[in-house]
């Protein structure tokens, strides 16, 4: 069972994709695909028919859990996303000079912190 991260580039169909396959041993019996929050079709490979195996309702859908972040700026220093937050701006305004640049300075800081933890 693989659960397709959402793209940093791409449109809204790459999202909460869901494939996999059912096996006994080695041999697969059925694959599946689809959209965790929309359909989710099965295929058995015997006769290759594509059956619909999820489709969640309405009010399950309005039961699903909102993602929750912490802003930026209560974030410790140390948290990915406050890191990236440069790099993660410039790719978004399509600077990749600065992203690049941005990338390297951060890249270079945590080389020189492993270093100093190494002699301590």
């Amino acid at each position: 069972l693989d659960f397709k991260l959402k793209p940093f580039f791409g449109n809204g169909e790459s999202a909460n994709r869901i494939t996999g396959c059912i096996r006994m041993g080695n041999e697969v019996l059925c694959t599946f695909e689809g959209h965790w929050d929309q359909q989710i079709y099965i295929k058995e490979l015997t006769n290759r028919e594509k059956v619909l195996f999820w489709d969640p309702s309405p009010e399950t859908r309005s039961k699903r859990l909102r993602r929750y972040t912490v802003p930026v700026q209560l974030q410790e220093d140390s948290e990915s996303e406050r890191l990236w937050q440069t790099v993660s701006q410039a790719v978004v305004d399509q600077d990749m000079h600065v992203a690049t640049a941005e990338k390297h300075k951060l890249e270079e800081r945590q080389r020189t912190e492993a270093k100093e933890r190494l002699k301590n």
